[in-house]
């Protein structure tokens, strides 16, 4: 937060109609996040800058936006001029990498407290007074952005060399310490040794000072001062400088001229030396009128553009209903007509565009046929909440790591972010389980058990959209309240749960379960879910691998189904109703129980029994897997089937039963070469 004092505003800005409060309310129209406070007896304005607007880090960027925003004039503040000395210092620049390099020296200061005016404002913005010198530097530095580094003159020996391209060995810093330097190294020397700042810093004795107003290129910057880890000249607040919206030649003469103020000195008394000056290179944007209407949906008048590109300060040259923009050298933000639109947009106000659909020659959206079932989502959002699940909503970017976790099917091409913010969040998901791993670590780690979520939410790839629903469990349900009956859920559970929403979809006739082989599953307690002949999805018991890796000590299970390919199917072959009355006639159950070899699908079994079952079967469960010492040495399971009869027209008799049970019983044999178990 930058706290500008608002006398300090009114100094550079014509404001007379304006208030603190309704400057506020205006410049929040615009985007601005800022807000005016009282401090001590004084107004200011805190002001919360943009993280991709370097040139508004400093109080007269800030004054510059004002202007811009307000269309209101600057007052001209003219400084005393400051003598520029032919006879240099003996400097030695010996690198590219050195944008700009001016130096100020001043001599027979003397070292006293600030004006109560510098304090104050110092402190409002969290900066505490040490002396004039030091504090007068530090409020230009508020003003501009730049940083700066002052020096005691005759300590520094009167010598100084930029030295670049440093062959690698140790060097001496000071008499207690030695550095290793590599060849794109950039650092500073006295011809003698390197400087270290605590060495040449101010002292009660310092009579001639030099003031350093130095910009390096961050990059090397970083390279040099982060493996050092010292106090060296050179470190990282060259690579923080704001973008200045002042030359550094005018901002060393501020810095010489508040100093000298401080203690009513003589102005003769002070001399820059200006030995390398970056000249700013000129970069130009240009964006068409059609481009405009393309992008905002309605047509804004040649003459509203100009004047707003006049405003912003702008300079432009109008061709065939094309501009061609020259942008500041502080703009660094502005890169294609998408930033200049965005400019123009802001002053011309978002307020006035009228909403309307993009127009583009050629649309291309993802598949969003899934709006229509909302009515299904709805449905099962319902029935999961009502059984306890609570719903959760994930990030979507995830790191190096966890992107080919529980990705179903395997892919090889993620989208990555070109500059992520940092490694946790580089790539977009193309699976959710990873996120609600994290969630559940988090919530056991404070001490939260019997958890259940669920989410649905979209994953997108290059060329489409997927809308998945995601579950994830550990801990321990109770299934009657009454008789509190608890146990910790399983595979089967979880199945049933599924069961259910399948069941909700008019699609549970058509899905059957094939064994997984998923490696982030345990192979045994998982499968696949297939609705006809496509997979839509998994669930079962995540692998104690995997959750070593999210540093997890429970069981957990997980289940991942593909609602786009469900609604898919639904749009394709949307499911019959028919409707008939309640039978009058009693039901007849049966159960039977086949062995059975560990590699049959259950459910193609129980698809077996149906055919056979005809019209009188009216409803077949599995209730009981069993698997004795001897069976599992034999491969084999046991498996019983409840079949629940009944007619609408009659009461069965107990040998119509008996003879579709005995075809289903021979049936069931000689297809899976199964055992009747008695």
């Amino acid at each position: 937060m930058i706290s500008v004092p608002w006398k300090y505003i009114k100094e550079h800005l014509y404001l007379s109609k304006y208030s603190p409060k309704k400057i506020e309310k205006k410049l929040v129209n615009f985007g601005i996040e800022l807000k005016i406070v009282k401090k001590k007896k004084s107004y200011y304005l805190d002001f919360n800058p943009f993280p991709n607007r370097n040139d508004l880090l400093s109080w007269r960027g800030i004054i510059h936006e004002i202007r811009i925003l307000l269309n209101c004039k600057a007052k001209l503040i003219d400084f005393p001029a400051v003598n520029e000395s032919k006879k240099k210092l003996k400097i030695v620049i010996n690198t590219s990498d050195c944008h700009g390099f001016f130096l100020g020296l001043i001599r027979n200061i003397k070292i006293k407290q600030s004006p109560s005016w510098i304090k104050e404002w110092l402190a409002a913005n969290g900066i505490c007074s040490v002396n004039n010198i030091t504090d007068a530097v530090n409020l230009v530095m508020l003003e501009t952005g730049y940083r700066f580094h002052i020096f005691d003159y005759d300590i520094l020996n009167k010598k100084l060399n930029i030295i670049h391209d440093v062959s690698k060995k140790n060097v001496s810093v000071s008499q207690k310490k030695e550095l290793f330097l590599g060849f794109s190294d950039i650092v500073m020397s006295t011809g003698e040794k390197f400087i270290n700042a605590e060495e040449v810093s101010l002292t009660t004795q310092t009579k001639n000072i030099i003031i350093g107003c130095v910009s390096f290129s961050p990059k090397k910057i970083k390279r040099t001062s982060q493996p050092l880890n010292t106090s060296v000249f050179i470190k990282d607040s060259f690579v923080q400088q704001a973008n200045l919206t002042l030359p550094p030649r005018q901002i060393i003469c501020r810095a010489i001229l508040l100093i000298i103020k401080t203690y009513n000195g003589d102005l003769n008394s002070g001399v820059i030396f200006a030995y390398q000056e970056k000249k700013e290179r000129k970069k130009s944007v240009i964006i068409s009128q059609k481009f405009i209407e393309k992008k905002v949906g309605q047509k804004i008048s040649k003459k509203t553009i100009e004047k707003i590109w006049q405003q912003l300060q702008f300079p432009y040259q109008e061709k065939e209903n094309s501009y061609k923009i020259t942008i500041p050298f502080y703009r660094l933000d502005i890169n294609g007509p998408e930033d200049l639109l965005e400019e123009l947009l802001r002053i011309y106000g978002f307020n006035k565009l009228n909403s309307s659909f993009y127009a583009s020659d050629k649309v291309v959206l993802f598949d969003n046929d899934n709006n229509e079932y909302e009515s299904e989502k709805k449905k099962v959002n319902t029935y999961l909440t009502n059984n306890g699940w609570q719903e959760v909503v994930t990030y979507s970017l995830v790191s190096e790591e966890e992107r080919r976790d529980f990705v179903y099917p395997s892919i090889n091409k993620f989208c990555q972010l070109l500059a992520p913010k940092n490694s946790y969040h580089e790539y977009y998901r193309q699976g959710i389980i990873s996120s609600h791993l994290k969630i559940i670590k988090h919530n056991l780690l404070h001490g939260n058990r019997n958890l259940f979520f669920f989410e649905i939410s979209s994953i997108y790839n290059y060329s489409q959209s997927e809308e998945l629903l995601v579950l994830s469990g550990t801990g321990k349900i109770v299934n009657q309240p009454l008789h509190q009956l608890i146990h910790s859920i399983d595979f089967y559970w979880i199945k049933g749960i599924l069961e259910n929403i399948f069941q909700i979809c008019l699609i549970n006739s058509k899905i059957h379960f094939s064994s997984s082989f998923l490696d982030y599953l345990d192979p045994i307690k998982s499968a696949e879910i297939i609705l006809e002949r496509e997979k839509i999805g998994f669930f079962g018991q995540v692998n104690s691998q995997i959750l070593k890796k999210y540093q997890i000590n429970d069981t957990i299970f997980v289940a991942q189904i593909s609602l786009s390919k469900i609604f898919r199917y639904l749009k394709n072959f949307p499911p019959l109703m028919s409707y008939h009355s309640i039978s009058n006639f009693p039901a007849s159950e049966k159960d039977i129980s086949f062995l059975l070899s560990n590699n049959i699908d259950y459910n193609e079994v129980t698809q077996e029994i149906k055919k056979i079952g005809g019209s009188y079967l009216e409803k077949i469960t599995i209730f009981d897997i069993y698997q004795s010492v001897e069976m599992k040495k034999l491969n084999q399971k046991s498996v019983s089937f409840n079949l629940i009869f009944r007619s609408q027209i009659k009461t069965l008799e107990n040998k119509e039963i008996e003879i579709i049970i005995n075809n289903i019983i021979h049936h069931i044999k000689e297809l899976f070469s199964a055992r009747l178990r008695v």
